[in-house]
Formats: C-alpha cells, structure tokens, sequence
C-alpha cells in the first residue's frame, strides 16, 4: 500500500487530477449554484444539446485526424486557460451575464477542452503500457475522491462571492500546466 501511494505522489497525471480536481471541488457548488440560480431552464437544455453535439463532433474528429490535433494539444492547453480565465473572471465579476459565460463554456468545451480530453487519452496510450496502465485506470479515481472530499469540505467555508471563480480558473491552469509538462517529456 506504501509503494503504491509513493507511486500515485510521483505520477504526474494522478497529481494533475488531485489538485485540479481539489480546486474544482472547492469551487463548483458556489459557482454552480450561481449559475443555475441565474439562467432560465431553457439556457440549461440548450448547453446540454449543444455540449452533446460538439462531443460528437470533436470526438469524431480526432477519431479522424488525431495524429494533427495532438500536435496542438500544447497550444490548447494554453488556449482554455485564457478563454477560461476570461470567462470565468469576467462572469465571477459581473462584467459577463451567466447566459453569456454558458454560450461561451459551449463554444470553449465543444472547440478546446473535449480535443484536450481525446489528446490526454492518447497521452495515457503512450506513456502507461500493460498493468501500469490499469494501476492508473485504479488510482486516478482514488485521487479523485480524495480531492472531493477534501475540496467538498473546504467549499463549507464561506467565501467572498468573487473567489470561487478565481480558483476554478487556478484549478484549469494547474491541471493544464501538469499536463504541458506530461507532453512536453512523452513527446520528445
């Protein structure tokens, strides 16, 4: 047991999960819940249709031209963190409406991060063989977990309305910088 969580402390893409995923959980009920409260039913039906149409668009072409869009797996990297961080800064800040900040997490999902999600499968291809392979597969949600808890009960703590959005956008980046730095010592 030891050696397997010395293991899961070095592995960069179980790191990578923790910690995006502690941020996220600390964040989301407070950003969720103000989201939700602020755009009409519709606007919610119309992300989950869209959200699904742009999963089978960008899944279907990486299926077709992956070996091209993994090249730019970098250049997405840093692309969500800007979209992201604009959006969510300028929607935590009121600058944005909610209904704005959901047409454009469409169009930033649906174009960026479901071609990071196809690229990052193709990551674990190359870099996890055989039984590691399935050691990951077992460990990343064991991370996952424990990130929840932990995020889930630091998201007890009231906040000033402003900072849930600023640490989803750290938990976006940190993910993304682990995962550069993935890339940049599979793909040499």
């Amino acid at each position: 047991m030891v050696k397997h969580l010395k293991w899961m402390c070095r592995d960069l893409m179980i790191q990578a999960t923790f910690w995006s995923t502690l941020l996220f959980s600390i964040s989301h009920p407070h950003t969720h819940k103000y989201l939700v409260s602020n755009i009409n039913a519709n606007m919610m039906a119309i992300q989950g249709v869209m959200t699904s149409v742009m999963i089978i668009i960008s899944n279907s072409s990486f299926n077709k031209w992956g070996d091209k869009i993994f090249k730019y797996f970098p250049h997405m990297c840093i692309a969500e963190i800007i979209a992201y961080g604009f959006a969510l800064t300028a929607v935590g800040f009121g600058y944005i409406s909610p209904t704005l900040y959901i047409l454009i997490d469409i169009f930033a999902y649906g174009c960026i991060t479901r071609n990071m999600i196809c690229s990052g499968n193709r990551l674990r291809r190359i870099i996890y063989k055989n039984e590691i392979r399935e050691r990951y597969d077992n460990s990343a949600p064991i991370a996952n977990s424990a990130a929840c808890i932990i995020g889930g009960l630091l998201a007890l703590i009231p906040f000033p309305d402003w900072l849930p959005w600023i640490v989803m956008i750290c938990g976006i980046s940190v993910d993304n910088v682990f995962y550069l730095i993935i890339y940049k010592r599979a793909v040499k």
